[in-house]
C-alpha cells in the first residue's frame, strides 16, 4: 500500500473524528446532558449487536480475503449467519421491548424501539459492506463511508435548530438512525457490482466450519471487548446519572485525536500485515513501526495534558469537568492502536484463542475499578478506570503475541505507559486541587520524551519541512 493510498484511507477517519469533535460539543448547547447520555447508550446497544451477531466472521473475512479466490462467496458466507440470527432475534426483542427501552434509555415508546431496531440492522450490514471497500483498497470510497454518517447527523441536528423543532431524545435518535441508514444506501450503490456477483455465487458451506473455528473464539473476546469499551457507560448508567454519562460522552468526543489515530491505523494495518504475511515480506518493519507508534502515543497524551485547560472555553459552564476527563479518555483509542502493532503475532500465528484473553482480563479490571471509583468520582472515575483497563488490555495482548510468535523489546514501552498512567491519574482524579501540578508534570514529560525520541522527532520534522517546501514551490 503506497503513501497516496494510506493518505486516502486516512482522510475518512480524520474528517469523521474532526466532525465528531465538533458536533457533540455543539449539541451540548441544544440538548440536555441526559439526552447526550442516552445517545451514548444507543451507540453501546448498536456496537453490542454488531459484535455479538457477527460471530467473529467479520474478522475471518479480513483474515482470509487475500488467500481466497471466491471473494463473493466469502462475503456471503460471513454475513449470512449473523444476519439470519438478527432476524430471529426481532420477535423476542418485540415481546420485551418496554423492558429493553427502560434498560437502555430509561424511557419507553414504540418509536424508540423501531428507531433502535433499524439503526442496529443498518449498522450490522454496513459493517460488512465497508469491509469490502477496505479490503479492495478503494480508499476514497471507504473514507466517504466513514464521513457521511457524521455529516448527515450534523445536518439533521442543524435542521432541528433551523426550523425550531422540539428538541427531545427521539429527535436525536432519529438523527442517528438516518445517519447510519444513509451510509448503508451509499455502500449498496458503491459495491453494487460486487453484490450482483455475490447473488450468483453458490454458498460453500464446507468452508463455514473453518471460518467459525477462527471466528468463534473471537465472539467471547469481542463481547468482552464490547464490555470493556462500554463498561464505563454502563456503570455510569447504573451507579451515577445520565448527566454524568453525558459529561463522559462529551469528554470522549474531545479525545477524538486518539480516535483519529485508531481509525486510520486499524483501517490500514491489519490488511497490510496479512498481505505481507501472504507474500512473506516486510515483517521486520513491525518493531520499527511500534517505536513510531509509541512516540505518537506519548506526544499525543502530553499535548492533550498540557492544553486540557482550554476545553471549558468551548462548552457551557456545567461541562467544566470535561477538562479532567479528556486525557484519560485518550487511553482507550491510543493504547488499542499501540496494541495493534504488538499483538500482530497472534493473528499471524492464527492463535485466535489468545485474542479473547486481553479483553476478558481488562473487562474484569474495568468492572472493579468502576465499582470503586464511579460512586465517588462519577465520570472522572469511569474515565480513569477505562484507561487502567486498557493498560491491562495492552499488557495481555503484547505478552500473548510475544509468547505465540516471537519475543521483541518491551521494557521501554511499559516504562513510558506507566509514566503516562501516573500523570493521567493525577490530572483526572486529582481534579482542580492538583491540576496545576499535573500541567507541570506533563511539561516535564514532554521535555524527556523529546530527548528520548529525538531521532524519530527529527525524521518527522524533516519530512514535514520537505512536504511544506514542496507545497510552497507548487
Amino acid at each position: 500500500m503506497n503513501y497516496k493510498k494510506i493518505a486516502q484511507f486516512s482522510l475518512g477517519p480524520l474528517l469523521s473524528a474532526a466532525l465528531s469533535m465538533a458536533t457533540l460539543p455543539a449539541i451540548a448547547w441544544f440538548f440536555t446532558k441526559e439526552d447526550i447520555g442516552r445517545i451514548a447508550m444507543l451507540q453501546v446497544a448498536c456496537s453490542f449487536a454488531a459484535l455479538l451477531f457477527s460471530l467473529g466472521l467479520d474478522q475471518a473475512y479480513v483474515r482470509e480475503y487475500h488467500e481466497t479466490e471466491r471473494k463473493g462467496s466469502l462475503l456471503l458466507l460471513t454475513i449470512l449467519p449473523g444476519f439470519l440470527m438478527l432476524i430471529l432475534a426481532v420477535p423476542f426483542s418485540y415481546l420485551y421491548r418496554d423492558k429493553l427501552m427502560l434498560i437502555i434509555y430509561d424511557q419507553t415508546s414504540m418509536n424508540l424501539y423501531l428507531l433502535t431496531l433499524v439503526t442496529i440492522f443498518a449498522g450490522f450490514v454496513s459493517r460488512y459492506f465497508s469491509l469490502v471497500l477496505r479490503m479492495q483498497e478503494r480508499a476514497m470510497a471507504y473514507s466517504l463511508s466513514q464521513v457521511l454518517p457524521k455529516v448527515i447527523f450534523a445536518l439533521v441536528v442543524f435542521s432541528y435548530w433551523l426550523f425550531s423543532v422540539t428538541k427531545d431524545f427521539e429527535k436525536l435518535a432519529l438523527a442517528q438512525m438516518l445517519s447510519i441508514l444513509s451510509v448503508l444506501m451509499v455502500l449498496i450503490w458503491i459495491i453494487r457490482n460486487d453484490l450482483l456477483a455475490v447473488i450468483k455465487e453458490k454458498i460453500d458451506w464446507g468452508k463455514l466450519r473453518g471460518l467459525l473455528i477462527f471466528g468463534a473464539p473471537l465472539i467471547l473476546g469481542g463481547v468482552a471487548f464490547w464490555g470493556l469499551s462500554a463498561m464505563s457507560r454502563l456503570m455510569l448508567r447504573s451507579s451515577a446519572t445520565y448527566s454524568e454519562l453525558g459529561l463522559y460522552s462529551v469528554g470522549q468526543s474531545f479525545a477524538g485525536a486518539g480516535l483519529i489515530f485508531q481509525s486510520i491505523f486499524s483501517t490500514v494495518w491489519a490488511p497490510m500485515v496479512y498481505k505481507w504475511s501472504a507474500k512473506g515480506e516486510n515483517l521486520e518493519k513491525i518493531d520499527s513501526i511500534t517505536e513510531y507508534m509509541l512516540a505518537m502515543v506519548v506526544f499525543t497524551f502530553v499535548i492533550c495534558g498540557m492544553t486540557s485547560w482550554l476545553v471549558p472555553l468551548f462548552l457551557p459552564k456545567d461541562y467544566g469537568n470535561v477538562q479532567y476527563i479528556m486525557v484519560a479518555c485518550l487511553g482507550q483509542p491510543l493504547l488499542y492502536t499501540l496494541s495493534e502493532t504488538t499483538v500482530v503475532g497472534v493473528g499471524l500465528a492464527r492463535k485466535s484463542l489468545y485474542a479473547m484473553l486481553a479483553p476478558i482480563f481488562a473487562l474484569i479490571a474495568n468492572f472493579f475499578l468502576c465499582w470503586i471509583w464511579v460512586p465517588d468520582y462519577g465520570a472522572r472515575g469511569a474515565a480513569m478506570a477505562t484507561f487502567v483497563a486498557f493498560f491491562v488490555f495492552f499488557l495481555v495482548r503484547t505478552e500473548s503475541s510475544a509468547y505465540v510468535w516471537r519475543s521483541f523489546p518491551r521494557k521501554k514501552i511499559y516504562f513510558c505507559l506507566i509514566i503516562l498512567l501516573f500523570a493521567t491519574g493525577l490530572t483526572t482524579l486529582g481534579g482542580e486541587e492538583r491540576f496545576l501540578l499535573s500541567i507541570l508534570i506533563w511539561l516535564a514529560i514532554f521535555i524527556i520524551a523529546t530527548y528520548s525520541f529525538w531521532e524519530i522527532v527529527f525524521k518527522v520534522l524533516l519530512k514535514l519541512r520537505l512536504s511544506v517546501k514542496k507545497l510552497l514551490q507548487v
